[in-house]
């Protein structure tokens, strides 16, 4: 009587089988994107100019919606990219009050 080799991948079969069995799992990882979370940074920091900040984060952001089960940060892009909107929207309207205004 010859026995059959055993398949790591299915469990055993008969009086072997236990339901301590688990099968290999395919670990994926998930990451924070770089780029979500650069844009973010620098929009708080302020040393993004406004304009970099706002793209790194638009990148960060389609990045994530390409592929959500690779990469996390999606709070993170959207953050930078209010951040930086905002900034950018303040500057305009404080130059266009400093220009009428006689500066």
């Amino acid at each position: 009587m010859t026995v059959p080799p055993i398949d790591p991948i299915q469990p055993p079969s008969g009086h072997e089988t236990s339901a301590s069995y688990l099968p290999p799992a395919a670990a994926q990882r998930v990451s924070i994107n770089v780029l979500a979370l650069i844009g973010f940074i620098t929009a708080i920091t302020g040393t993004g100019c406004g304009i970099i900040s706002l793209i790194l984060s638009i990148i960060g952001l389609n990045q994530i919606n390409k592929a959500p089960y690779r990469y996390n940060g999606k709070g993170l892009a959207i953050a930078g990219i209010v951040i930086s909107a905002g900034c950018i929207i303040y500057f305009f309207i404080l130059v266009y009050s400093l220009r009428h205004e006689g500066f």
